[in-house]
């Protein structure tokens, strides 16, 4: 629920005063470590940054000055709810308003008791609680996920990348052959379509080529399982995509590979591609000046770590399996900043 939007104030507005205590609690004298404490229940607000508020979770916390205590009125609003607010953005342009400060806008005792905030019923309030924890722990999987897959690219290829298996010019184990001359003035309506790098970063085919070309070379055509390197630009430059199948043909921004498969796993080649072990290397061996570019020769001399074929698909496997997941999770991720 974006800030302001006719879903957040469907509720009662009422001011925060109204159904909870705003306080900072001074600690008893002597007491060592902070001059202010929150009890267990209660939610902490940092008032240079409120979007961090959490519930104190045991009888005492030590707090410093910078926050300050909410103490929810007993049925009529949970504390989880009120760290919500605070955490999605509802209450941002009122934040503003009411945080004062010259060199460092803050949120203090009466600004926050001006709050108004929407207040739905108890059992809504759950609902709405459970859709945020539930949001916030599918953000949570989706860094680690990712955090995993960087670190099993990483893992490919140590210090001496030759300790994971033999070394070998890329060549050997995949030909690589370049693209075809394509420019948007021979398009046609129909035919074979025509892909290039942005589809490969992409990784998007069948249905946003550049354009169609009415007929092709057998030569040139796309087979299923044919790795595709981006060949020209900067950042994208060495990333790589399988070919799903399927009629295709590719501009010259992009090299071919294809794998001889008793020597190497296609997804094993593309992973390896997408690391920034390959990434460096391609950077080294492409040549331009205004545009680097990858020659398929360029490509083909290119050094491939290559372990054993049982373990190249088991890396592969792993790797994919994240990949999907992480895929699913993308297709159904809701932002932990909104709620509704």
């Amino acid at each position: 629920m974006a800030a302001g939007s006719e879903q957040a104030w469907k509720y009662p507005l009422v001011p925060l005063a109204d159904v909870a205590r705003v306080k900072r609690e001074k600690a008893p004298a002597g007491k060592e470590g902070s001059a202010y404490l929150a009890r267990q229940g209660d939610l902490c607000v940092y008032g240079i940054n409120p979007g961090l508020a959490f519930i104190c979770n045991q009888e005492v916390c030590a707090l410093t000055r910078d926050y300050f205590t909410i103490t929810p009125a007993p049925g009529r609003v949970l504390p989880q709810y009120l760290q919500v607010l605070f955490a999605s953005g509802v209450l941002a342009d009122q934040l503003a308003l009411l945080a004062t400060g010259r060199k460092k806008k803050v949120l203090g005792l009466k600004g926050a008791k001006e709050l108004l905030i929407p207040l739905p019923p108890r059992q809504e309030q759950e609902r709405l609680v459970d859709r945020w924890q539930e949001a916030a722990r599918r953000e949570e999987e989706k860094t680690r996920l990712q955090e995993e897959l960087d670190r099993l690219c990483a893992s490919f290829f140590p210090a001496d990348p030759s300790c994971k298996g033999e070394v070998l010019p890329l060549g050997r184990a995949a030909r690589a052959k370049g693209g075809i001359t394509f420019r948007q003035r021979q398009a046609s309506e129909e035919g074979v379509p025509v892909y290039g790098s942005a589809n490969i970063t992409g990784r998007y085919f069948k249905d946003r080529p550049l354009g169609y070309r009415p007929s092709a070379k057998r030569s040139a055509l796309l087979g299923e399982g044919e790795v595709l390197i981006c060949a020209a630009g900067e950042g994208s430059l060495g990333r790589a995509a399988v070919y799903p199948g399927g009629p295709g043909l590719v501009n010259r921004s992009v090299v071919r590979l294809l794998p001889d498969r008793s020597l190497v796993d296609p997804y094993y080649l593309a992973l390896y591609c997408n690391t920034d072990h390959f990434a460096a290397l391609a950077q080294a061996a492409a040549r331009g000046t205004r545009t680097k570019y990858l020659s398929p020769r360029a490509v083909e001399k290119m050094p491939l770590v290559l372990p054993p074929l049982p373990e190249q698909e088991r890396q592969s496997r792993d790797y994919r399996e994240r990949a999907l997941h992480l895929a699913r999770l993308e297709r159904t991720w809701e932002d932990p900043r909104t709620f509704a």
